[in-house]
Protein backbone atom coordinates (compact mmCIF):
# COMPACT_ATOMS: atom_id res chain seq x y z
CA UNK A 1 0.00 0.00 0.00
CA UNK A 2 1.41 3.72 -0.73
CA UNK A 3 1.79 6.35 2.02
CA UNK A 4 -1.42 8.36 0.99
CA UNK A 5 -3.89 4.85 0.57
CA UNK A 6 -2.15 4.40 4.65
CA UNK A 7 -2.34 7.53 5.78
CA UNK A 8 -5.69 8.39 4.88
CA UNK A 9 -7.07 5.67 7.23
CA UNK A 10 -4.86 5.97 10.46
CA UNK A 11 -7.58 7.90 12.05
CA UNK A 12 -10.24 5.13 11.30
CA UNK A 13 -7.24 2.01 11.96
CA UNK A 14 -6.45 3.90 15.73
CA UNK A 15 -10.18 4.43 16.34
CA UNK A 16 -10.75 0.25 15.59
CA UNK A 17 -13.14 1.12 12.53
CA UNK A 18 -11.34 -0.35 9.76
CA UNK A 19 -12.18 -4.09 8.26
CA UNK A 20 -10.37 -7.33 8.95
CA UNK A 21 -8.26 -7.02 5.60
CA UNK A 22 -7.21 -3.20 5.43
CA UNK A 23 -6.57 -3.08 9.50
CA UNK A 24 -4.21 -5.92 8.53
CA UNK A 25 -2.89 -3.71 5.03
CA UNK A 26 -2.49 -0.57 7.15
CA UNK A 27 -0.18 -2.56 9.82
CA UNK A 28 1.65 -4.08 7.45
CA UNK A 29 2.25 -0.97 5.90
CA UNK A 30 3.21 1.15 9.73
CA UNK A 31 5.61 -1.74 9.99
CA UNK A 32 7.59 -1.16 7.16
CA UNK A 33 7.43 2.62 6.69
CA UNK A 34 8.63 5.10 9.59
CA UNK A 35 7.19 7.81 8.32
CA UNK A 36 3.85 6.83 8.33
CA UNK A 37 4.60 5.42 12.10
CA UNK A 38 5.66 8.10 12.78
CA UNK A 39 2.55 10.16 11.45
CA UNK A 40 0.55 7.22 13.34
CA UNK A 41 2.02 7.97 16.81
CA UNK A 42 1.45 12.07 16.11
CA UNK A 43 -2.26 10.97 15.37
CA UNK A 44 -2.18 8.85 18.70
CA UNK A 45 -0.76 11.34 20.78
CA UNK A 46 -3.17 14.39 19.60
CA UNK A 47 -6.52 11.78 20.07
CA UNK A 48 -5.31 11.01 23.55
CA UNK A 49 -4.97 14.33 24.70
CA UNK A 50 -8.24 15.28 22.93
CA UNK A 51 -9.84 12.21 25.28
CA UNK A 52 -8.50 14.14 28.68
CA UNK A 53 -10.25 17.49 27.82
CA UNK A 54 -13.20 17.94 29.97
CA UNK A 55 -16.25 19.20 28.53
CA UNK A 56 -17.36 22.75 29.45
CA UNK A 57 -20.70 22.85 30.90
CA UNK A 58 -22.85 25.81 30.30
CA UNK A 59 -23.86 28.65 32.77
CA UNK A 60 -26.96 27.52 34.80
CA UNK A 61 -28.99 30.47 32.87
CA UNK A 62 -27.75 29.85 29.58
CA UNK A 63 -30.75 27.73 28.08
CA UNK A 64 -33.17 30.71 29.75
CA UNK A 65 -30.65 33.53 27.92
CA UNK A 66 -30.82 31.75 24.72
CA UNK A 67 -34.79 31.33 24.49
CA UNK A 68 -34.99 35.05 25.17
CA UNK A 69 -32.17 35.88 22.78
CA UNK A 70 -33.69 34.25 19.80
CA UNK A 71 -37.27 35.26 21.01
CA UNK A 72 -36.40 38.99 20.99
CA UNK A 73 -35.46 38.92 17.49
CA UNK A 74 -37.76 40.82 14.44
CA UNK A 75 -40.15 38.19 13.42
CA UNK A 76 -39.23 36.31 10.51
CA UNK A 77 -41.42 37.59 7.91
CA UNK A 78 -43.09 34.52 5.43
CA UNK A 79 -42.44 36.00 1.75
CA UNK A 80 -45.97 35.06 0.09
CA UNK A 81 -44.73 37.68 -2.81
CA UNK A 82 -42.73 34.98 -5.26
CA UNK A 83 -45.74 33.22 -4.96
CA UNK A 84 -48.27 35.63 -5.88
CA UNK A 85 -46.37 37.22 -8.33
CA UNK A 86 -46.16 33.57 -9.65
CA UNK A 87 -49.92 33.54 -9.46
CA UNK A 88 -50.72 37.10 -11.16
CA UNK A 89 -48.17 36.32 -13.70
CA UNK A 90 -50.11 33.37 -15.19
CA UNK A 91 -53.34 34.76 -14.55
CA UNK A 92 -52.19 38.06 -17.11
CA UNK A 93 -50.65 35.36 -19.33
CA UNK A 94 -54.16 33.34 -19.47
CA UNK A 95 -55.74 36.26 -20.00
CA UNK A 96 -53.85 37.83 -22.14
CA UNK A 97 -53.57 34.19 -24.72
CA UNK A 98 -57.36 34.26 -24.38
CA UNK A 99 -57.76 38.01 -26.05
CA UNK A 100 -55.05 36.99 -28.38
CA UNK A 101 -56.55 33.29 -29.54
CA UNK A 102 -60.17 35.06 -29.79
CA UNK A 103 -58.66 38.00 -31.79
CA UNK A 104 -57.25 35.68 -34.21
CA UNK A 105 -60.77 33.47 -34.43
CA UNK A 106 -63.37 33.98 -37.38
CA UNK A 107 -66.88 34.09 -37.06
CA UNK A 108 -68.66 30.88 -38.15
CA UNK A 109 -68.65 30.20 -42.03
CA UNK A 110 -66.19 33.13 -42.99
CA UNK A 111 -62.72 32.85 -43.23
CA UNK A 112 -59.90 35.24 -43.04
CA UNK A 113 -59.39 35.51 -46.96
CA UNK A 114 -63.25 36.39 -47.01
CA UNK A 115 -63.19 39.37 -44.29
CA UNK A 116 -59.87 40.68 -46.51
CA UNK A 117 -61.60 40.02 -49.70
CA UNK A 118 -65.06 41.93 -48.26
CA UNK A 119 -62.84 44.77 -46.99
CA UNK A 120 -61.36 45.34 -50.29
CA UNK A 121 -62.82 44.59 -53.43
CA UNK A 122 -59.87 45.54 -55.63
CA UNK A 123 -58.50 42.13 -54.30
CA UNK A 124 -58.39 39.04 -56.61
CA UNK A 125 -58.23 35.77 -56.09
CA UNK A 126 -56.39 32.80 -57.52
CA UNK A 127 -54.48 30.36 -57.12
CA UNK A 128 -50.88 29.45 -55.40
CA UNK A 129 -48.64 29.73 -58.51
CA UNK A 130 -46.13 26.98 -56.81
CA UNK A 131 -49.08 24.44 -56.33
CA UNK A 132 -52.57 25.64 -58.16
CA UNK A 133 -54.47 24.48 -54.73
CA UNK A 134 -54.04 26.70 -51.91
CA UNK A 135 -55.94 30.04 -52.94
CA UNK A 136 -54.18 33.18 -51.75
CA UNK A 137 -55.45 37.04 -51.96
CA UNK A 138 -53.49 39.38 -54.57
CA UNK A 139 -54.31 42.57 -54.20
CA UNK A 140 -53.11 43.55 -57.54
CA UNK A 141 -54.90 46.69 -58.68
CA UNK A 142 -56.95 47.30 -62.18
CA UNK A 143 -57.06 50.92 -63.70
CA UNK A 144 -60.91 51.60 -63.20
Amino acid sequence: MTCGWTTSRLSAYLDGELGGEEMVQVREHLRGCSCCEREFAALRVIKRSLAQLSCPQPESDFEARLIEHVMSQAPVVQRKAPVRFAMVAAVILAVGGTAVFLANRSPVGITPSQKFVEADPSTVWSSDPLSGQVPFVSTASYNR
